[in-house]
């Protein structure tokens, strides 16, 4: 369920961060090393994350249920052929 999750997750955090960054121009100046993210393009990033996640919501729901079942699926043929088996093919 967790990888599925992620990388839906990562690729919309992802997008959410462009639309912040594009959305808010970057004139500030910033030290070296320093970042120029403020307080205020971190409320824009989240709030483009929370829009994006309630989007794909049923996708993001069709994914995790069959990851779910796919784990499941994996864990009784490891209970099926034995605990060492799922080991040697990993």
């Amino acid at each position: 369920m967790r990888r599925a999750t992620i990388s839906i997750a990562f690729t919309g955090r992802s997008r959410a961060e462009r639309l912040a960054v594009t959305e808010k121009a970057k004139a500030r100046s910033h030290r070296r090393g320093g970042s120029r993210w403020t307080r205020s393009d971190e409320q824009l990033f989240q709030d483009h994350v929370e829009r994006l996640a309630f989007e794909r919501r049923t996708e993001i729901a069709v994914l995790a249920r069959k990851l779910q079942r796919q784990e499941r699926a994996i864990t009784g043929m490891r209970r099926t052929l034995g605990d060492d088996a799922g080991n040697a093919a990993a």
